[in-house]
C-alpha cells in the first residue's frame, strides 16, 4: 500500500500497488501519483484510479528489476533507476521512459 497523510497522522489517500513491494511515490503536478515497484511503475489519478502503467518486462533490450527511485521529466517521460541492475551478468542500472513504453535511453551495465 501507498498512504498519503496528515501531520496529524491521518490516511487522507491511499492505493494498492502491483506487487509485493513498493519503492517509490511521486506526486506530480497535474496531482496524479506515479508508483515504482518491483518491475513496473503504475500512475494513479487523485481518486486512485491507474491511468498508466509500465513494466520493464515490456521494454525491448532492457533488463532489470526493481525499479526504485524515479523522476518525472517535463516532456512527461519517466526516469528511473533499477535497485537489481543485473541479471545473468546484464543489467540496466537507470534508464528514461517515454509515455508510450519506449526507452528513451538507458545505461547498460555489466558485473564483473
Amino acid at each position: 500500500m501507498v498512504k498519503e497523510y496528515t501531520p496529524k497522522g491521518e490516511v487522507v489517500w491511499e492505493v494498492k500497488a502491483a506487487g509485493a513491494l513498493a519503492f517509490a511515490a511521486l506526486r506530480t503536478a497535474q496531482g496524479s501519483t506515479l508508483v515504482s515497484s518491483l518491475d513496473q511503475i503504475e500512475e494513479f489519478d487523485a481518486a486512485g484510479k491507474k491511468t498508466w502503467e509500465c513494466s520493464i518486462r515490456e521494454l525491448p533490450g532492457i533488463t532489470g528489476r526493481n525499479l526504485t527511485g524515479m523522476h518525472l521529466l517535463a516532456n512527461g517521460h519517466v526516469v528511473a533507476g533499477c535497485y537489481q541492475a543485473y541479471q545473468d551478468g546484464v543489467g540496466c542500472g537507470l534508464l528514461e521512459i517515454s509515455r508510450d513504453k519506449k526507452p528513451v535511453w538507458w545505461v547498460r551495465a555489466s558485473a564483473g
